[in-house]
């Protein structure tokens, strides 16, 4: 049980130097901005590729969905043409 404490408190005082140099000093912040503009420009070519995708599926949507009307409509006039060619039904 002391193991798990005195690994606890370690853990604890390593995360809080760690806060306080990359926050506190000015080495610091210029560590972390700079991994912030490394993340950022690391990310810049995933983003694009998204938005690429996302451009390409809006542009099938659109294809199908027009596609999809096509077919309603001839299928549509399909059907009226035929109840417009059936005979009137009898009367007895």
């Amino acid at each position: 049980m002391a193991k798990d404490s005195l690994f606890s408190f370690l853990a604890g005082a390593t995360v809080g130097a760690l806060a306080f140099y990359l926050l506190g000093t000015e080495k610091g912040k210029e560590t972390t901005q700079k991994a912030a503009d490394d993340i950022k420009s690391a990310a810049a070519p995933i983003v694009d590729k998204a938005q690429d995708v996302c451009e390409e599926v809006k542009n099938k949507a659109g294809d199908f969905a027009e596609s999809a009307r096509d077919a309603i409509s001839k299928g549509l006039d399909k059907i009226e043409d035929a109840l417009e060619r059936k005979p009137a039904p009898a009367e007895e």
